[in-house]
């Protein structure tokens, strides 16, 4: 399984970026799996543990910031037609410019994948 890129910046059509000391409304998606018969199951109801960590480049192994299932920064919500994983909005002091994040998830029924990852973007605060 791929990855899914999913970059957290600024484009033409919308603006995902981060601000450093604002606070980030963090982003949410769903999980959905296809088994091999073509049954379509809502994969967030195997999901044991998510990690999102960010990086100064994607192979770093100083993590900048870390959220967690199990630290209370992400939660599950209840959604229809399927669950969603969501980071909790949270206060950007990650340092300005360019880095790297992924979410690896640990499946009940899979194991351990890197789900989503991509380049983040966290602008300078411009006072006068």
């Amino acid at each position: 399984m791929q990855p899914k890129q999913y970059n957290l910046v600024k484009t033409a059509e919308s603006d995902r970026s981060l601000t450093f000391g604002n606070i980030y409304e963090g982003f949410e998606f769903t999980c959905v799996m296809t088994e091999t018969d073509g049954t379509v199951i809502d994969g967030v109801d195997y999901i044991d543990s998510v990690d999102i960590q960010f990086r100064n480049t994607p192979t770093d192994t100083e993590v900048l910031k870390r959220f967690s299932l199990a630290g209370g920064t992400v939660e599950i919500v209840n959604d229809t037609p399927y669950k969603k994983v969501r980071l909790k909005s949270f206060p950007v002091d990650i340092r300005p410019g360019k880095c790297y994040y992924d979410v690896l998830i640990n499946f009940s029924n899979i194991g351990a994948k890197t789900y989503i990852g991509g380049e983040a973007f966290v602008n300078q605060v411009v006072t006068r």
